[in-house]
């Protein structure tokens, strides 16, 4: 009993230290003469040279404590509470959701931890811990906060909202049409037939005139192509993932060369039913799954894309890709689950150099055996990610730790060590020139291959821990 009650209250200890680090306050609320909304950012002027202020488009009058989506009357569905990727052409701005993610994360880790405190024998064996879980989620954040729908029925939506009229209206909904395309949904015969999770829609971009979105499905992932001459949608490639705990939707997303560039977890990458990342590319995603090429998998990245749910970042696999000087770069998340830990050591990075006839060499830039001579994580291993941008000449990376991970085991064991840890080396920031030569720009000055620390002015998180 002392432990169960030792377990639980770690529970409450770090759900109390991830509400403190979401709802830190950013900015202020300003309600306007014409009782519309306007949010002044705290830090004005510190980061933002001179300030700004946002104005609240959506709902203007409507504020903290009620209920206020983007869409209005029956759409209005509490579920759409994450605006995950958002791109723009002609008239209308085009979202698409991610269903019902606060509740799901927080839900889902310490339900996590409850069922490993039942296995270890430090929980009564008839406790519900879906149940429990959903009751400590309430003790945080207050009744009916959340929706509670389960994934199994979750709604993600692609929306488009009139740049000029705020009206906003449902252009596709994958459940909709789930029964239409048999053989693309086929579900998790024979008991789970024709059903799709479907989480929303990670990302967003432009490439010939047309608009597409990344769907983040199991088992079916896709990506859906906006015609926004008339606003109608379509599936232009699918990737299914029959076997259950391996990771999928799309990651790292770029057109090059003409070409739209998508990397993908497959559960069967070399034909034997081996889980691994791939990455694939087509001009013409029009023309259907046929005209996509692969261009890369698990063997040119020796093996690290960690691309299993139970891994870091829920199976990140090859997460980033981007253009820098005349070559393809791509991050990797390396962490795998061992024992039913993750075994922290690092991103990796791969360079790749196209050749005439469409094909890649691919080599290690940072990782065992890395070009550059950097290791796993550029020296930290608790950056188990790495995101990158062009900017003035220069590659940048941004690391993230993912402390949700750390914060699932907090409640079985206690210890509040893993996460600590997260919290203090959160986002290193770095650069890398046209001839491979690093800088550290911001970020904790305890890098050993930057003994004179960040070039910059912002420490850790960059300037606040909280920050990831």
């Amino acid at each position: 009993m002392h432990k169960a009650f030792k377990a639980c209250t770690a529970v409450l200890l770090a759900l109390v230290m991830t509400v403190s680090l979401v709802n830190g306050a950013l900015a202020a609320v300003v309600r306007n003469d014409d009782d519309t909304i306007s949010y002044e950012p705290l830090e004005q002027g510190v980061y933002s040279k001179g300030g700004y202020t946002i104005d609240k488009v959506s709902h203007p009058t409507l504020g903290a404590g009620e209920v206020d989506g983007i869409l209005t009357g029956d759409l209005q569905d509490r579920g759409q509470s994450y605006s995950w990727s958002m791109a723009e052409a002609g008239d209308y701005v085009y979202i698409g959701t991610c269903y019902n993610s606060t509740y799901y994360i927080y839900h889902n880790n310490v339900k996590t931890a409850l069922d490993a405190m039942k296995k270890e024998g430090k929980l009564d064996q008839n406790v519900d811990t879906s149940r429990a879980a959903a009751d400590f989620v309430k003790v945080m954040f207050g009744t009916d906060t959340f929706d509670e729908t389960p994934m199994s029925q979750w709604t993600p939506v692609i929306m488009a909202v009139n740049r000029y009229t705020g009206e906003a209206q449902v252009i596709f909904r994958e459940r909709d049409i789930l029964k239409d395309y048999p053989d693309i949904f086929p579900g998790y015969p024979p008991y789970l037939k024709g059903v799709n999770y479907l989480a929303g829609y990670r990302m967003a971009f432009e490439f010939k005139g047309k608009i597409y979105f990344a769907g983040m499905g199991s088992p079916t992932a896709t990506l859906i192509e906006v015609d926004p001459e008339t606003n109608e949608c379509s599936i232009a490639y699918h990737n299914i993932n029959y076997a259950q705990g391996v990771s999928n939707g799309v990651h790292g997303l770029l057109v090059f060369d003409d070409e739209i560039y998508m990397c993908l977890a497959s559960d069967n990458y070399d034909g034997k039913g081996t889980p691994g990342g791939i990455i694939v590319a087509s001009s013409d995603p029009t023309a259907g799954l046929s005209s996509w090429r692969r261009v890369a998998d698990q063997d040119d990245f020796d093996g690290l894309p960690a691309v299993m749910k139970t891994d870091g970042l829920n199976g990140g696999g090859i997460w980033d890709i981007i253009e820098y000087n005349g070559s393809m770069y791509v991050t990797v998340v390396t962490d795998k689950s061992i024992d039913g830990h993750i075994n922290k050591q690092g991103f990796a990075m791969y360079r790749g150099d196209k050749h005439e006839d469409g094909s890649f060499t691919w080599t290690q830039v940072i990782g065992d055996h890395g070009a550059s001579g950097y290791g796993f994580g550029l020296g930290i291993n608790y950056s188990m990610s790495c995101n990158m941008w062009v900017y003035n000449g220069y590659l940048y990376l941004g690391t993230y730790n993912d402390p949700m991970l750390d914060l699932a085991e907090v409640p079985a064991s206690g210890n509040f060590e893993l996460l600590y840890n997260d919290l203090d080396h959160s986002i290193y920031l770095y650069r890398m020139d046209a001839d491979g030569n690093f800088q550290q720009v911001a970020g904790k000055d305890d890098n050993p291959y930057f003994p004179d620390g960040p070039i910059g002015n912002l420490g850790a998180g960059l300037g606040n821990n909280s920050n990831q």
